[in-house]
């Protein structure tokens, strides 16, 4: 079964018409096409398993409203459902929101969807978030209508393609956001998600982020979000990203977390990112392997692995990194390291003041290595 957005929409929808579509599909699932055209969306879009969600290429945009951040004025304890805000101007029912404060964000965020406003008060159908939390006036607590555009709760078998999801940020603010929870595409728990061909832009969070379960992530190009553009998350395995571009983007271009495991990242570009091309390759993140990406101009280590264990970093190019502090950060950087294959990479440093002046930094191995690279 294919269902048109088109069909779907209203004045009314926060999603134009996306969610009204996929909860039109049956239980055995079915394709949302999503034409041509700017497509406004107040909260995130949830997919289930066996929908395939597809767009017409770069010109299907997903957009979302202008980034607004309201100071909480008075604190919002732990499993309740409402806050009481500086303002409510321009908030509507429906929205979605996130409350957080100068600490707290991430899991530790709330997220929810506005049910009502009374004056300055909201009252939230809670999503998945921690409601034990208190958020306090006195940490700078706030509520901003950031979310991620797609999310992907506990699915399988679900496909996204062939779209753009813009979040309108040409400059972000340093600050606490919701990171990895409020990614451009969100997946938490999902087995055999497949993302092809999607372009994420200007979001107030990662680009794409895949937390747990297993994925195929080909085709895409994230570029100035708040974060790493692509993020495997905790216990992800099994999985594949390849010929994807990350660029500019505030942090790194692809960001190992706790546990990825047996997963191939082959063929990307990761350049031009504040910090690392790839980062964070961490016990117990094993059996991994890197492969002919190419890590260029990034602001400190074109490859950054610290206590990795039984990966395979091998044909990669490393081209013009350390920008922050030339001659601080290196081609690739290894620390209390074991059982790791480092082969056939290449380093190149062709600026008139070059940057990239070390090759491979290899601090206190904590066993046996095969590095071939010096």
């Amino acid at each position: 079964m294919i269902l048109n957005t088109n069909d779907y929409t209203s004045k009314s929808s926060t999603t134009s018409g996306i969610q009204e579509a996929i909860d039109a599909l049956p239980e055995a699932g079915g394709t949302i096409f999503i034409p041509s055209g700017t497509h406004m969306i107040r909260r995130s879009v949830v997919l289930r398993s066996r929908v395939t969600l597809r767009g017409e290429g770069p010109a299907t945009i997903l957009l979302s409203p202008k980034e607004r951040r309201i100071s909480l004025t008075k604190r919002t304890i732990k499993n309740k459902t409402h806050a009481t805000l500086d303002n409510t101007i321009g908030l509507k029912l429906g929205d979605e929101l996130l409350i957080g404060d100068r600490t707290q964000g991430g899991y530790h965020a709330r997220h929810g969807i506005i049910e009502s406003i009374r004056g300055n008060v909201v009252n939230l159908d809670l999503l998945e978030c921690d409601p034990e939390r208190t958020y306090l006036p006195s940490n700078e607590a706030f509520a901003t209508n950031v979310f991620p555009a797609i999310w992907l709760p506990r699915t399988h078998e679900v496909t996204i393609e062939n779209l753009t999801i813009d979040g309108r940020i040409k400059k972000h603010r340093w600050g606490p956001r919701g990171n990895f929870t409020c990614a451009g595409i969100h997946a938490r728990t999902s087995l055999d998600v497949r993302i092809i061909n999607v372009n994420v832009r200007n979001w107030p969070g990662d680009g794409i982020g895949v937390q747990n379960g297993s994925a195929l992530v080909t085709g895409c190009l994230t570029e100035n979000c708040k974060g790493p553009g692509l993020h495997p998350g905790t216990n992800i395995s099994n999985s594949i990203w390849s010929n994807n571009i990350s660029r500019y983007n505030t942090t790194d271009g692809f960001f190992f977390c706790l546990g990825v495991q047996q997963t191939v990242v082959e063929g990307n570009l990761f350049y031009g990112n504040t910090l690392n091309g790839m980062a964070n390759l961490t016990d117990p993140d094993r059996y991994n392997v890197l492969s002919g990406n190419i890590c260029a101009e990034n602001g400190m280590h074109g490859i950054e692995a610290k206590s990795a264990v039984g990966n395979t970093i091998q044909g990669n190019i490393l081209r013009n990194n350390s920008q922050n502090e030339p001659g601080k950060f290196a081609g690739i950087y290894l620390e209390n390291h074991r059982d790791n294959v480092v082969t056939g990479n290449t380093f190149i440093d062709d600026q008139d003041k070059p940057t990239q002046t070390q090759k491979i930094i290899s601090l206190d191995p904590s066993g046996p290595n095969i590095i071939q690279d010096f």
